[in-house]
């Protein structure tokens, strides 16, 4: 390894930390404040997100606790009953509760495609579930494009609804370059179904 490659290492590192420990979702942040934080100044040395990533796994590899999988079972089972409320529209999960790499400040993210944003909305009044309008940048065929959202919070996890056009425009999330892993509602259950304490809990507190 080469003297560049330390480098980007040593602040993919802390970017990873940066991300997971803090909270963090953007990838130029966290390079940022993990070089500021190492004293390094040559931005051109910060590593690509992919390199990120797999830091990040790395880090839950290493200091994965019993806490972890009991918050991965929760922000999954938060997960199946939101997309049951959104089945309509053909809900995924994506994100940190899908790869498993879920954090203390890992929110729940649901790919969700409607003919209309207002249809989301309908349901989510119907299920008496409150919530904010926000936005989302997406890749999509050409270019980031940026995409309706909707925000709330089930007890103390967020939870991100993104909404995307039918035709499959801008699929591919921002976080990933490659194919985003996802989960549909009826494969998430099966993931779910032999595991204890799986079912939804009926008395969500939902806030904004």
């Amino acid at each position: 390894m080469n003297a560049r490659d330390r480098v980007q290492f040593r602040i993919a590192q802390e970017a990873a930390r940066v991300m997971i420990e803090d909270g963090v979702e953007d990838y130029g942040r966290a390079k940022l404040k993990a070089a500021e934080r190492l004293g390094l100044r040559d931005v051109r040395q910060l590593p690509r997100n992919d390199v990120i990533d797999l830091a990040r796994q790395e880090y839950h590899r290493l200091y994965r606790d019993a806490s972890h999988e009991c918050r991965l079972l929760s922000l999954r089972r938060i997960a199946v009953e939101i997309m049951a409320q959104l089945e309509a529209f053909s809900p995924c999960l994506v994100g940190d509760a899908v790869a498993g790499d879920a954090g203390p400040h890992s929110p729940v993210t649901i790919q969700v495609f409607p003919e209309a944003p207002e249809q989301v909305i309908t349901k989510l009044l119907d299920a008496r579930i409150p919530f904010r309008e926000t936005s989302h940048q997406i890749a999509g065929r050409i270019g980031f494009v940026e995409v309706p959202g909707l925000r709330f919070f089930a007890g103390q996890s967020r939870v991100d609804i993104v909404i995307l056009a039918p035709d499959g425009a801008g699929r591919h999330w921002v976080r990933r370059k490659s194919q985003l892993p996802k989960l549909s509602l009826a494969e998430l259950r099966r993931l779910l179904e032999d595991q204890p304490g799986s079912s939804p809990d009926r008395n969500t507190r939902w806030t904004t």
